[in-house]
Parts: structure tokens; sequence; C-alpha cells
């Protein structure tokens, strides 16, 4: 049988007579039992019970005593019998950890839809340091490591809100790796996130700012120069090199699709997962050279124009194909 203890260390500083003191420390020590012992979950046994004390200016001065010092936290286990007894010799027995629940968050900064699948990995980077007792002959601190049974998770998985929980052994420091990310492919958004070193205790929640790098749907509009004429286009996009030239094939081809949207007809062209750059300023955009042209063979002036573009979710472009009067539809071709 085992059984578990756990023991705040407190120390009050006494100004009074020697021949007081040990009277001061059992009402002292009675009020310390009366107290409103903290909350199993609580991290730091100690201090919390310290607040909890509530000692009164008039007791401090009745006792002759200054305020309470947390020092720390003592836990320990007791190895008996089956029936009470002491153990045998060599009891095999080990000490369990004492868990802490670690919530993940990912807060995107746009968010374009739900989450299809992510998870964050997790690394034990070592003891805290100040986990262990001082060695009074040896005047040094001897670092121990608490117990890791059972022990924290490799990878928390997150839901499409990007939140997920897990339960971690106290007295660790825990690198949390970036999150992986993955959306829908009809919302391919794509976050930047970086990895996050934290200590259990005190870490009850590991937030990661995930920002957005790319712009998730581009619609293009095509309208022509004669009212109520639509036709099918051809939709090119150049990226714009470091250098500022633009590559002579284009990195982004879409045609246009006939749509119905508010009770009217759209040749509208949609592409997904448009590409940025990082800037030296952190932040993402990029310079598109954009082409659109008739896919027909009617005589035309295609549009071109450069497009400065940020991240967002869905970005909605109109452009205005000149058609060649008397040339187009009704001009006898």
């Amino acid at each position: 049988m085992v059984k578990g203890s756990g023991h705040a260390w407190i120390v009050v500083p006494y100004y009074g007579s020697t021949e007081r003191k040990l009277k001061v420390s059992w009402e002292i020590g009675a009020k310390v039992e009366g107290a409103k012992p903290p909350p199993r979950e609580t991290s730091k046994v100690a201090a919390t019970w310290v607040i909890q004390l509530k000692l009164t200016e008039e007791e401090k001065d009745k006792w002759k005593i200054g305020d309470p010092i947390p020092i720390g936290d003592l836990w320990g286990i007791t190895v008996l019998g089956q029936d009470g007894t002491p153990p045998p010799i060599y009891p095999q027995v080990s000490a369990k950890s004492i868990l802490q629940e670690v919530t993940v968050r990912v807060e995107r900064d746009k968010v374009c839809g739900p989450i299809s699948k992510g998870s964050v990995t997790i690394i034990k980077e070592g003891v805290l340091p100040g986990v262990g007792y001082f060695d009074s002959k040896t005047k040094q601190f001897i670092q121990v490591s608490p117990p890791y049974d059972p022990p924290a998770p490799n990878e928390i998985w997150l839901d499409q809100n990007g939140v997920g929980r897990g339960l971690f052994p106290k007295g660790f420091r825990y690198v949390f790796n970036a999150p992986t990310i993955m959306s829908p492919p009809e919302n391919p958004a794509i976050y930047e996130v970086t990895p996050n070193n934290v200590d259990v205790p005190p870490t009850t929640e590991v937030v990661f700012d995930a920002k957005l790098t790319n712009v998730v749907i581009l619609k293009v509009y095509v309208y022509t120069s004669q009212p109520g004429f639509l036709t099918t286009a051809n939709v090119w996009l150049f990226k714009r090199k470091p250098d500022g030239s633009f590559p002579e094939s284009p990195d982004i081809t879409a045609g246009t699709q006939r749509v119905r949207e508010g009770g009217q007809e759209y040749e509208v062209a949609t592409i997904r997962n448009v590409q940025l750059d990082k800037q030296v300023d952190e932040t993402y955009r990029a310079v598109y050279k954009v082409r659109v042209f008739v896919a027909k063979d009617i005589p035309h002036e295609p549009y071109e124009d450069l497009w400065t573009l940020y991240p967002t979710c869905e970005e909605r472009r109109s452009v205005t194909i000149q058609i060649k009067m008397g040339q187009g539809p009704g001009g006898g071709q």
C-alpha cells in the first residue's frame, strides 16, 4: 500500500522573546491548520496557503511576527504492507507524476474556415530550476528530477478551432514545436507559426499566434466593354521576382466559369492559394502582373495591370476587357 502526502514549507519571522517562542508557534500552528487548504490542482501549495492565512495586524503585533514567507512544497510517499505493517526490505514501488492539464490554442489572425487537421509535437527539455532540495551539510542546492510516470504526451491533436489539451507532469520544461495546421482544399489557408518554450508549472495554456501568409481565394470577375455581353476568358498571373522583373511564363493560369450570384450571371475565375512573399518587416505581400484575355476568337484589347496582394481569406477583383467595336458580336463577325 502506498500513501502520498504534500507539505507546505512556510517560514514565519519571529521577533519576540525566546520564552514565548514555543507558545506562539503553537498558536500560529493552530491558525495554519484551520486555514482553508489550497485546491488539489494548485502548483504552489505554500504560496497559496500563505495567501489564505490572512493574518491581521493585531495578530502580528500580538505574536511579534512578520508576514509568513512561502519557502516551497515538500512531496513524499509512504510504503506499507497490505495490512499496514512495514513493507518488504525491497518494496516494488515508484512515485507517480503530479499532472497538470495544459491547453494548446492556435490564435489565427484571419480565420478562413475550420482546420481539417492539426497537431503540436512536444519535447521534454529538462527539469525546472529550483526543483530539488537544499543540502544543509554541503550548503548547496541539489536538483532532483520529479517523477515522470505517466509521461507527457509526444503530440497533441487540435480540433477544427485549433484547440487541444494534454496532461503534463509538473516540474519540467517543455518545448512546444510550431503546430502543423492543414486546411481543407476548398480553403487552403497557410499560416506561419513559431515554437514555444513553457514551464509546467506555472503554464496552463500555450497560445500560438498564427499569421496568414497567402491569399486563400482570389476571384476575378471579368466584364466586357459591351453591356450585357459575357464571354469566357483566361486569367494569367505573373509574380514579380526579387530583382523586380517578371517571368516570361505565367505562375498562375485560370479560366472563367459562368456563375449566378444575386440573380445575375457573371464570368468568374476562381484561384486558390495565391502565394505571397515575406518582407523585411515580417509582413507578407506580392506584386503580380495580371493579364486577362478573351478565350474565343473575338477581337479585343486584353486587360493588363499590376496588382499588390496581401494575406486575406478572399480577394475579389473586377476587370473589363475592351471589345473592338464593329468587329465583335453584332459587328458582322
